[in-house]
């Protein structure tokens, strides 16, 4: 039975795996992940430094540093407030290397494409009257709320253009004297024109008849609702349960869901982010960091309880060495030495505990945002820093730490009796 379910849940990591869509995605967001942070820290030292009521420029020996605010809100703003052009660029090259056409052309028709859907207006209220600003893009059309919608017209964009490129009707001949680039040029660019036309033209449809642009049909429709569902509670534990699971057989769970979780933690983080510019609390609990931070800690399944139960209780001299090993790395998130090495993956005693600690991990954080313990999330940490200093990055509070000791002190009871049980298997044996 085991085998079985083991065959099936390593068919789906592979369809998964193999999905041209979800490794775009994944890796579209990977490349944006620099930027996010950036951004992010942009906004840390305004609030740390240059802030007169909750950073070093109240004080009258650093007030001059008031006069970075600027700056580091114009940094804030270049990063974070043009994700959906981003993901959009981004997506349509990694489609054109995908599907070995143009990537710069597929990159351009994926970003021309997503900004004829959107809306080139803005509302300005100049005293009690507001006015219509035209021929700008708005933030809202292009930041964290235009992800989804970025990604869906890049998908349908790239897809379109590729398939266009191998009708040999429609592709403008050159003279073999015209140099190779002016000719890929000429080959591409009733492709380029038909898809643009055709996005454009569904889009004023679509608009024309609801009075609504494509993108924000796709934000309320799509994105809203989904970050509502996964974001809950609920939602978070499943999403870790699934990616502990795909771990269980072997195959890297965070990667394999990074397509889905991803862009959720993008999108919550640029909110929280551009929540706390305007003067206000963030709000929203699940980003990016809280599944660096807590979810994974230590590597997915909260491995170092496991490492730390061994060693207090592991009479067995394969796990204590296998322990010893991963202990270090452990703390910088790299668990792969207690996963493989123990092993973990197809091991039945331990696959119990494994899953069980990271949805552990996932609910106790969950609760420790929402209930106003822990402050939420503003600061992307990258993955690799180690265990406490990565919690004291992103949440800015002592608090955060507090947390990771109590994940890891909860999660090392839950490992303590199959750490015992692996005693007994072992003196059985």
């Amino acid at each position: 039975m085991m085998e079985k379910f083991t065959e099936k849940l390593t068919d789906a990591a592979a369809v998964f795996e193999n999905n041209k869509h979800l490794m775009v995605i994944k890796n579209a967001f990977v490349g944006i992940m620099g930027f996010i942070i950036v951004g992010s820290f942009a906004t840390l030292f305004n609030a740390i430094l240059c802030s007169t009521t909750t950073g070093l420029a109240r004080f009258s020996a650093f007030s001059w540093l008031a006069n970075l605010s600027g700056m580091f809100s114009t940094i804030n703003n270049a990063a974070m407030n043009i994700l959906a052009i981003m993901i959009a660029v981004l997506m349509g090259f990694l489609y054109g290397k995908k599907n070995k056409v143009n990537e710069i052309t597929s990159a351009m028709v994926c970003l021309v494409s997503f900004l004829c859907v959107s809306p080139m207006f803005t509302e300005v209220k100049v005293g009690e009257v507001v006015q219509t600003v035209g021929k700008v893009l708005p933030f809202s059309s292009i930041n964290a709320e235009g992800l989804f919608a970025a990604m869906l017209i890049s998908i349908l964009a790239s897809e379109m253009f590729y398939r266009l490129t191998k009708v040999e009707k429609i592709k403008i001949k050159m003279p073999p004297q015209v140099p190779k680039n002016i000719a890929n040029t000429f080959n591409d660019l009733i492709p380029v024109a038909l898809t643009i036309l055709v996005i454009a033209g569904v889009g004023e449809g679509i608009r024309a008849v609801t009075g609504t642009y494509v993108t924000n049909i796709i934000y309320k429709l799509v994105q809203i609702p989904l970050q509502k569902v996964i974001t809950t509670p609920v939602g978070i534990v499943v999403m870790t349960f699934v990616s502990l699971l795909f771990w269980s057989v072997g195959v890297h769970g965070n990667q394999l869901i990074a397509s889905v979780r991803s862009p959720l933690g993008a999108s919550a983080l640029a909110t929280n982010i551009a929540l706390v510019e305007a003067g206000m609390a963030a709000t929203e609990v699940y980003t990016g960091a809280m599944w660096t931070v807590f979810i994974t800690m230590t590597g997915s399944g909260i491995t170092l309880s496991l490492i730390l139960a061994i060693l207090a209780f592991s009479k067995r001299e394969d796990y204590r060495a296998i322990a010893k090993l991963g202990f270090v790395p452990g703390i910088f998130g790299v668990n792969e030495p207690i996963i493989f090495g123990l092993p973990i993956v197809l091991n039945p005693l331990m696959l119990v505990p494994f899953i069980f600690s990271g949805c552990l991990a996932a609910g106790v954080s969950y609760f420790a945002i929402a209930s106003g313990f822990l402050p939420c999330n503003y600061v992307a940490t990258p993955w690799g820093l180690p265990l406490f200093v990565n919690a004291f990055i992103a949440y800015g509070t002592w608090k955060a730490i507090l947390v990771q000791i109590i994940i890891l002190a909860l999660c090392f009871l839950v490992y303590a009796p199959f750490v015992k049980a692996a005693n007994h298997m072992k003196e059985t044996e």
